[in-house]
């Protein structure tokens, strides 16, 4: 059992050191003749621990120290001046080796400068167990490394392990992904990362990721392959069907968003007779409902997938957001089709009262709506590139499904020239004849463009992109559904790997750039 480990501070016996001189750069040195017992002893028996550093200390109460293995009682720590103490006040195990992990918990007085990942080690039999168990752990869905993810060793194989005890030994992810778990005892163990939100060293499946190797890992000998892993961690998809937020306004509407899609047969309302209308986006996990002013609430049922249900009520007291343009857009690919996205649905519309113009010409437009996307109009016209236009909305030119009239409405916006957008091509370099598909990210992280599924070694292009920096990442796609799928642990379903190009691809106005891409040299 891991335990996280109180830190106890005696401030009124920390000594302030002299001020002046230069500024301190360098984090406290142990000095090791005055470490009792001395840092690597065996046979210990010892109950307390004292540890001297060259300079004046104090612990970050915000960073966990840990024990490997665990121990019933937590040990307790106190800072005199340049001395820190340990009490261990439960009972230790016979022939066994302790690793007390201070992370980045120890700091001189002064400055704050950190000694990282000091550690006590210490065996209560005759020797001290050295092996090493190591590896990197990453986001399993976007493919970078995962900082602060816990690794923990189990010697239990059961499923449920990860759920309800802590782990026998446990190392922690830093910024590159990489961890070290060290001192661990010969035997096979079960490798899990979480990304234990709540900190309590257990799996909560409702809110925190996981990764897992699918065998067992034999640790048998010093830097052994098997003690070089990656682990990649993914968010499941939800089990139990829930809402994660829901709205009810005084005019009957009500927006509703739920944890994952909604199956048709998930849904039931309760008095279907009196909804004037029902919404769903296009993955079924955000709904619109509207009923009649006269009702003070909408009821609903969601199945679960043992088929209990559960009983939702959303209450109408709120008044709704006004009736208007969400977004204004300000630059429009003249190939493309101008779309105004609203704050709720739009019920009618009058293509009389919207002008689009340019030069002082109204220029025609067609103007409908599309069924998968209710909270937008698109405005069809000849668009010229290089040119300013600009669009007026008259006063009860839009009409949403609460009746409400939109207020006049302008703004401006110009289209991009002709040469304004770039080129990149992809070569996919491999032996690997898995199918697969490349997508192309923005800063922000959002997905740009995705790739036809594709086998082996294929030349992919993407035109008219718009300049920038791009992330290059590949799907193995598993299932052939052109979309990246999360794993499952009980399941024993590994997510679907993902690999980055190990650079940011800069796309220029007017010009073409191609990448050769050795995905098999990648990780």
């Amino acid at each position: 059992m891991v335990v996280a480990l109180a830190v106890e501070l005696l401030s009124c016996a920390q000594m302030a050191p002299l001020t002046g001189g230069a500024k301190d750069k360098y984090p406290p040195v142990v000095d090791q003749a005055k470490v009792h017992p001395p840092n690597y002893s065996t046979n210990f028996s010892s109950k307390g621990i004292i540890i001297e550093f060259d300079d004046y200390i104090k612990l970050d109460k915000k960073t966990n120290i840990s024990i490997n293995p665990g121990v019933s009682v937590q040990p307790t720590y106190r800072v005199k001046g340049k001395k820190l103490f340990v009490e261990l006040d439960g009972n230790l195990n016979d022939n066994t080796t302790y690793s007390i992990n201070f992370g980045n918990a120890i700091q001189d007085i002064t400055e704050g400068n950190v000694l990282n990942n000091f550690k006590y080690v210490f065996s209560t039999g005759d020797f001290i167990d050295s092996l090493d168990f190591r590896g990197t752990v990453y986001s399993a869905q976007n493919g970078l490394p995962l900082e602060g993810a816990i690794v923990g060793l189990y010697s239990e194989n059961s499923d449920s392990i990860p759920y309800d005890t802590p782990p026998n030994y446990i190392g922690v992810s830093n910024s590159a992904g990489w961890f070290n778990i060290g001192n661990i005892k010969t035997g096979t163990y079960k490798v899990i990362a979480l990304t234990d939100e709540n900190n309590n060293y257990m799996y909560d499946e409702h809110s925190e990721g996981i990764g897992f190797i699918s065998k067992l890992v034999q640790l048998d000998e010093v830097d052994s392959s098997a003690s070089m892993i990656d682990l990649f961690a993914f968010y499941p998809i939800a089990k139990h069907l829930s809402v994660e937020n829901k709205e009810g306004y005084k005019n009957g509407g009500a927006n509703v968003t739920f944890n994952r899609s909604v199956e048709s047969n998930a849904f039931g309302l309760l008095e279907p007779d009196d909804v004037i209308l029902e919404s769903w986006n296009e993955h079924r996990d955000s709904l619109y409902l509207l009923v009649s002013r006269e009702k003070k609430n909408i009821k609903f049922t969601i199945k679960q997938d043992d088929n209990r249900l559960d009983t939702i009520t959303v209450t109408l007291s709120k008044k709704q957001p006004k009736f208007k343009l969400s977004s204004v857009p300000k630059q429009l690919d003249s190939r493309e089709e101008l779309s105004l996205s609203f704050t709720n649905i739009v019920a009618e519309f009058m293509s009389e009262d919207i002008d689009l113009v340019q030069d002082s010409a109204r220029m025609p437009i067609t103007v409908f709506s599309k069924h998968q996307a209710p909270y937008q109009l698109v405005i069809s016209g000849n668009y010229v590139a290089n040119k300013n236009y600009s669009l007026t909305l008259d006063s009860a030119s839009i009409i949403d499904v609460a009746g409400r009239a939109i207020e006049e409405t302008s703004f401006s916006f110009s289209t991009y020239k002709e040469n304004y957008f770039g080129h990149l091509g992809v070569n996919v370099i491999t032996n690997n004849h898995a199918n697969m598909f490349v997508e192309l990210i923005d800063p922000k992280g959002n997905s740009v463009r995705i790739s036809e599924s594709f086998y082996g070694a294929q030349a992919i292009n993407f035109d008219d992109l718009k300049p920038g920096k791009y992330a290059v990442r590949l799907i193995y796609d598993d299932n052939y559904n052109n979309v990246w799928d999360t794993g499952n642990y009980l399941d024993k379903v590994q997510p679907e790997r993902v690999v980055r190009y190990d650079k940011l691809i800069e796309v220029r106005s007017n010009w073409s750039l191609n990448e050769d891409w050795e995905l098999d040299k990648s990780r």
